[in-house]
């Protein structure tokens, strides 16, 4: 029977039919990750990632705020370069224009490989989460 917390973390992150398993998405295609029944090499791996993966988050982060950024400067350029006229009509030459839009194309891929990294480094966590918890059973278990 595994330990409260263990199984609370193993229902928060698995789906109901395979609660031994969880699943990661490495692009558009979707991999099982083992939670239960971790090895050291699981754990070892897990670490590895996070570690190698700082770096990686640092610079998608980065490109988050950058876009976040030129986007909005994209935006008052834009707009004030519109034709005269109400603000709101100041506001929609700039929305539908290919700059602006470009920009905000650009955004979105940086919010999605930002969250993507993200939430594998989560699930990392947990994963040494799990296995902790394991190692603790194991030894309270153990004369």
């Amino acid at each position: 029977m595994p330990h409260l917390r263990e199984r609370r973390c193993l229902a928060w992150i698995s789906p109901p039919q395979a609660p031994e398993t969880s699943v990661a998405f490495a692009g558009n295609h979707a991999t099982a990750l083992p939670m239960s029944g971790l090895s050291n090499e699981d754990c070892d791996a897990a670490l590895e990632f996070l570690q190698d993966s700082c770096e990686a988050i640092a610079a998608s982060k980065g490109e988050l705020e950058r876009s976040e950024i030129l986007r909005k400067r994209a935006r008052k350029r834009i707009f004030l370069g519109a034709p005269d006229g109400p603000v709101a009509q100041r506001e929609a030459y700039a929305e539908v224009n290919e700059e602006v839009i470009a920009a905000d194309e650009r955004h979105i891929e940086a919010v999605v490989a930002y969250e993507s990294l993200r939430a594998k480094r989560e699930l990392r966590v947990i994963q040494t989460e799990v296995y902790r918890t394991q190692e603790a059973s194991r030894r309270q278990v153990r004369p």
